[in-house]
């Protein structure tokens, strides 16, 4: 009795083990490791780019640069719109900050390592990058 005991609890600690690296591996898939690391010692500002973005392709069939201008700026705007607003009510409930963008559907962001891991659970969220200006400012001596 008591090997089955060990046996299973072997079992039950390799199966958390093992999803924990799959939750690591997946974490360094969907965010940038310059995220991971400063939101390790505290919050940091990265972005977060939606799995969805405007689709672009009507604007071809339209004759004039003005047509195509405000065709463009309508698809990415409504699919922003659209898209951005339960990311948005979800960072208001965490009282993270954050600012949108609609002109590549993403989404600035201050906030903690916990913060990270659940917006790269999300299935909306396609990639938390680094931040270009404060990854540089960081980078400084």
């Amino acid at each position: 009795m008591r090997s089955r005991a060990t046996l299973a609890s072997c079992f039950v600690l390799a199966l958390a083990a093992a999803s924990g690296t799959a939750r690591g591996e997946e974490l360094s898939q969907k965010v940038d490791s310059w995220v991971l690391d400063t939101a390790s010692r505290g919050d940091t500002e990265f972005l977060v780019m939606l799995r969805e973005q405007g689709d672009l392709r009507g604007a071809r069939a339209l004759s004039s640069k003005v047509e195509k201008g405000a065709f463009v700026m309508d698809a990415l705007r409504s699919t922003a719109d659209r898209t951005q607003r339960p990311l948005l009510d979800f960072l208001v409930e965490r009282g993270a900050a954050y600012r949108p963008f609609w002109v590549a559907n993403m989404v600035w962001v201050r906030g903690s390592l916990s913060l990270v891991e659940e917006l790269a659970a999300r299935s909306d969220v396609f990639h938390i990058y680094a931040n270009p200006r404060a990854a540089t400012v960081a980078r400084r001596p």
